[in-house]
C-alpha cells in the first residue's frame, strides 16, 4: 500500500500543485475587500480542494498521456528515470536497494553544512554530500538515445534490458 501511495504521489506533480495552491491562496487574500484575512475555513478547505483537484488532474493526465506518448516519435518508449536505472543496475549485480526520498530542503541543508564544514574545518578528503550532488540527485534525469538515433542514425547494439540481463548473468 505504501508503494501505491508513493507511486500516486509521484504522478501528482506536487511541486506544480504547490504553486497552484500558493497562487490560489494569494488570489484569496487579494479578493478580500478591504484587503484582510480570508476566513480560515475558506482558506483551509478551499486550498485543500484546489490541491486535491490539481493532484488528481495531474495523475489522470499521466495516464491519458501514456496512450498518446506511444504514438509520438519523441515520446514513444519513454526513457527510464535515473532512480529506476540505478535501482535496476544495482539489482543486476545482486544489490537490492529501496529508493527513498528525502525532502530537498533538508538534503540541501545537509549539503551546505558539509561543504562549509569541509571548507572551514581541518577535515580530510571531500564532503560526503554537496549542494551540487543534491541538486543532481533531486532532478529528474532521463537516459534516452532518441536524439542520437534521429540525428546520427545511431542504434544501440544492446537494449537496456539486454544489458541489465547480461550484467546480472556475468557480473561486473
Amino acid at each position: 500500500m505504501i508503494d501505491f501511495i508513493k507511486s500516486y504521489l509521484g504522478l501528482c506533480k506536487l511541486k506544480v500543485v504547490a504553486l497552484i495552491v500558493f497562487t490560489a491562496m494569494v488570489g484569496m487574500f487579494l479578493a478580500t475587500a478591504p484587503p484582510g484575512m480570508v476566513p480560515l475555513d475558506v482558506l483551509l478547505f478551499g486550498n485543500l480542494g484546489i490541491g486535491m483537484a490539481a493532484s488528481a488532474a495531474a495523475a489522470i493526465n499521466h495516464v491519458l498521456d501514456a496512450r498518446e506518448d506511444a504514438k509520438m516519435t519523441r515520446t514513444s518508449g519513454r526513457p527510464l528515470p535515473q532512480g529506476e536505472i540505478i535501482q535496476r543496475l544495482l539489482a543486476a549485480i545482486g544489490i537490492e536497494v529501496e529508493i527513498r526520498a528525502l525532502p530537498t530542503g533538508l538534503a540541501m541543508a545537509a549539503g551546505t553544512l558539509c561543504e562549509y564544514s569541509w571548507r572551514f574545518l581541518p577535515l580530510a578528503g571531500e564532503p560526503p554530500v554537496t549542494r551540487f550532488a543534491v541538486e543532481q540527485l533531486g532532478t529528474a534525469h532521463w537516459f534516452d538515445t532518441s536524439a542520437a538515433e534521429k540525428d546520427f542514425g545511431y542504434r544501440p547494439r544492446v537494449s537496456i534490458e539486454e544489458g541489465l540481463a547480461a550484467l546480472k548473468l556475468n557480473g561486473l
